[in-house]
Parts: structure tokens; sequence; C-alpha cells
């Protein structure tokens, strides 16, 4: 995971396909196993952006978590929230939506994936036009995130949270202001705990909110 955490996605999807070689070849192609390798893949594509890639490696992920560990599995939450809020971005929001709601019924919101769920709410949310509910699962999350044993204390997380909840706020009219001061923010957080070179900094400095309405 120290790949994606540097922001080197293209390495951590080598890694995870690496992985999963070396377990078909100890263990035989489709084992359980190989979902460890698929999430990292999803993952390391998602995080590049590619979320049509994210979502075809994310379902086998998903698929084998849920078949070998269950439903209430950590493993399985994560991969299931990683999950949704890429089909949204592919055009089935409603898919990641129904997602969602499976993995809160099977108790996501008290799993150390809480906050991770309720960024996909937020962008699942977004993409279905309900801003009023994508605010609220953006600043859930926020609020959520655990403080950074860094010595600021500030969770890199934060930053990309709080770049979501730029995203959503800008949604309504009324807000803009509110969405522009956030998005500094968000901007703000990401240069101290990311850094001014990790393409998540890169991203959100790049960002420009859509036009007002």
């Amino acid at each position: 995971m120290r790949a994606l955490d540097a922001g080197r996605y293209d390495a951590a999807i080598q890694e995870g396909q690496r992985f999963n070689a070396e377990i078909a070849r100890l263990m035989g192609e489709g084992n359980v196993n190989q979902a460890y390798g698929y999430t990292l893949m999803a993952t390391g594509h998602s995080y590049r952006g590619d979320s049509a890639e994210a979502v075809k490696y994310g379902v086998i992920a998903y698929g084998g978590f849920l078949k070998a560990l269950g439903p209430t599995d950590i493993n399985t939450f994560a991969a299931g929230v990683l999950l949704a809020g890429d089909l949204a971005k592919t055009g089935a929001a409603d898919r990641g939506a129904v997602l969602l709601d499976e993995l809160k019924k099977n108790g996501v919101e008290s799993s150390p994936a809480a906050a991770d769920y309720f960024v996909s709410r937020a962008v699942v949310s977004r993409f279905q036009g309900r801003a009023t509910d994508a605010e609220g699962a953006a600043r859930e999350a926020i609020r959520r995130t655990s403080p950074s044993s860094a010595p600021s204390g500030e969770s890199d997380a934060i930053a990309s949270r709080t770049f979501v909840l730029a995203q959503v706020l800008a949604m309504q009219p009324s807000k803009r202001a509110d969405a522009e001061r956030t998005l500094a923010e968000a901007r703000g957080l990401a240069r101290r705990t990311y850094g001014p070179d990790h393409p998540r900094t890169r991203e959100m400095e790049a960002y420009q909110l859509p036009a007002a309405r």
C-alpha cells in the first residue's frame, strides 16, 4: 500500500498484478487471496481516475471477499465502498446506491470503513443530483476521520474528504462562497499532508468549481 500512499498508482496496480500472479502460481488461479491483489489494482485505477477499470477489478474483489469472508468483514466493506464510488463515476450511481444500502444493512457505519463509506455516499449522492444528502454525507465523513499521528495532527484523508465537501457544496448556488472557501481549505490541507508534488494535491490545485448558475 505504500505505493498508493506515495501517489505511485501505476506501481500499485503492478504490485497487485504481481501478487495475483504469485498466488496463482502457489495456490491456483481463482484463489480467494487474489481478492487482495484485485483490491490493490482497483484502488490504483480509482485513484488514477480510471473508474471503468476500477469497477472491473472492484467487482471481482468485492465478490471474492463477500463469498470467502462474508458480508460483515472489513475487507468486504472496504472493497464495496470503493466500488460504489466508482460505479457512480461511470454513470451507474443508482447501482452504487444499492450497494451502499446493502453495506449499511450489514453494519458498515459502525466499522473502521465508516468514514470511507460516507465519502462514497457523498459521491453517489452527488452523481444522483441529491445535493443535501451529498453534503450531509461529506460532513459526516470528515467528522469520522481520525486524527493523524503526524505532528500537525492532520490526516491526509481530511484533505481528500474536504475536497469532496467542496464539490458537493458547489451543487447549491446559495453555497458557492462556502464551496470556494472549502476548496481553498482542501488545497492547503493537501499541501501540508500529501505534499505539494503528490498527485492528489495537483488534482485539487487544478480543479475548478463548476460555473455558478
